[in-house]
């Protein structure tokens, strides 16, 4: 039985409030666009200064996501994420895998980690994820909750549908105890 900590907020509330985000930090010179293999040590960077993990923990090739630069060009956001394929009842399917979500401290509370996780989807064009999955500290779990994300209580075992066949998953990381995902409409 999965143990609910959030439940996510509706789409129509998590589209207005990602648009108001996008809107004022694209109005104040923010950009944002896809993670490309060049970037990743630039990425990476931001994401080890911020992200508790464990040593050999790298960005692999598959890896990519979304970046957030300020006016001059400095990297202040990244959404590192992964695909993977499986054959769900209505075909194959694809389902992503947050890894990270870091804010550059002097960003934080500005909208930059509700705009780069509103673009997940864009890395994955024209296929996009019908499941979101990651694991977040129980703090910033109102965080993904707001997003439209369902947040499980710290160490609740996760059932993962992966088309026809269920598997249970457990978090490792003792820093990021708690599931939060979303299934997508399409």
């Amino acid at each position: 039985m999965m143990q609910l900590l959030a439940q996510g907020w509706g789409p129509e509330k998590v589209m207005d409030r990602y648009l108001r985000y996008a809107r004022e930090l694209v109005d104040a010179g923010v950009t944002f666009r896809a993670m490309k293999p060049a970037d990743k040590p630039e990425a990476w960077s931001l994401i080890s200064r911020h992200v508790t993990m464990p040593s050999e923990w790298k960005i692999a090739k598959h890896e990519g996501g979304i970046l957030a630069h300020d006016p001059g060009g400095k990297l202040i956001g990244a959404l590192l994420m992964n695909g993977m394929s499986f054959d769900g009842p209505q075909g194959p399917q694809l389902m992503a895998s947050i890894r990270s979500v870091v804010v550059d401290p002097g960003w934080r509370g500005r909208g930059v980690g509700v705009v780069t996780l509103g673009m997940a989807d864009r890395p994955f064009h024209p296929q996009r994820p019908s499941f979101y999955l990651g694991n977040c500290a129980e703090a910033d779990a109102r965080f993904y909750q707001r997003l439209g994300y369902t947040v499980l209580q710290p160490g609740a075992e996760f059932p993962l549908p992966l088309g026809a066949e269920t598997i249970k998953v457990n978090i490792t990381n003792p820093d990021y105890p708690c599931f939060f995902f979303q299934e997508q409409d399409h």
